[in-house]
This record gives structure tokens, C-alpha cells and sequence, in this order.
């Protein structure tokens, strides 16, 4: 078997990995965004860090994505504080209404995820975009990995993963 051949099946076979692991972790978001509770809340915003911006790059194009992270708590009893990721501009953060960060009692609505009959994260996003999220992220991962295992069967099928007739060490025997 020559190095392109070894490359090959190498590369495509962590491809098939790759899938894997991007659907497994699709389906735990979702079995994950399954088994909380999602309720309505009252966020208090502790503070702000951001804005910041997650560059991407495209044809001749650099944008960026600009989000920031809150540290809030809800109004739910005995609730601690959390971090979230919410929305900004390249001036400020958005998610609230209070443009000072010092501003006190700044509030908005918030989902409150309980697992066991704790709070466990606050976030802004509802439990069908989490599950719609999973989703994605699974059909992504059995593609990607359904994909991939062709190019290796291929890799296979075209002889890269065998020995050419004659070669083998019990042939010359």
C-alpha cells in the first residue's frame, strides 16, 4: 500500500469520526434540551462583557459576528448568578434595554432551564430552537459521516487498502 493510499484511508476514516461525534453531540443537545424545563423569567442583568466580535471570512469578505456575554439572575427563588451569551452591535451590548453598565435593576426576559428542580443556566433562547438546534446538528453529523464513509469504502473498493496480487508474504512461501 503506498502513502497516498494510507493518507487516504487515515483522513476519510476521521472524517467518519468527526460525523460521529457531531451527531452524538446533536443528540445529546437534544435529549439534554428534552429533559429541563424551559420557563419564562425576569432577568436581572449583574454585568456585561463585550461586545466582542468572532471574525469569519468569506470570498474577498472578513464580517463579524459581534455577541456579548451577561452575567444575570433570574427572578426564580433561591437563583444564583449565570453567564449567557446575548446579543450586541459593534457599539454596545444589546440584549438589555439600559444602555448603562452601571445601571441597576436593567431587566428583560430570560428562559430559566431547571433540571432536577434547579435552576441550572438562564439563556434567551427557547427550547425549540435548542431541540431545532440538536437537530441540525445531528442531521449534519450522519451526513457528514455518511459522506465520509463512502470516500473510505471507495479508498477500499478501488484497492488502496490492499496489497497487489503476489505481494503478500504467504505468497511467496
Amino acid at each position: 500500500m503506498d502513502c497516498f493510499s494510507r493518507v487516504w484511508l487515515m483522513m476519510s476514516g476521521c472524517f467518519v469520526l468527526v460525523g460521529i461525534c457531531v451527531a452524538v453531540y446533536g443528540a445529546t443537545t437534544i435529549q439534554n434540551a428534552e429533559a429541563s424545563d424551559y420557563n419564562p423569567a425576569t432577568c436581572t442583568r449583574v454585568k456585561e462583557l463585550g461586545p466582542t466580535c468572532t471574525r469569519s471570512s468569506g470570498r474577498r469578505r472578513v464580517s463579524c459576528s459581534w455577541s456579548c456575554t451577561y452575567t444575570m439572575h433570574s427572578d426564580v427563588p433561591g437563583a444564583t448568578d449565570h453567564d449567557a451569551p446575548g446579543g450586541a452591535n459593534n457599539d454596545s451590548c444589546t440584549q438589555f434595554s439600559c444602555t448603562s453598565n452601571s445601571a441597576f435593576n436593567c431587566t428583560t426576559g430570560c428562559t430559566s432551564v431547571v433540571q432536577d428542580g434547579e435552576e441550572v443556566r438562564l439563556t434567551f433562547t427557547s427550547q425549540a430552537a435548542e431541540v431545532t438546534g440538536g437537530v441540525l446538528l445531528l442531521c449534519f453529523g450522519l451526513l457528514f459521516c455518511c459522506i465520509a464513509s463512502c470516500f473510505f469504502c471507495c479508498g477500499l473498493g478501488t484497492g488502496m487498502g490492499r496489497e497487489p496480487p503476489g505481494s503478500s508474504d504467504s505468497d511467496s512461501a
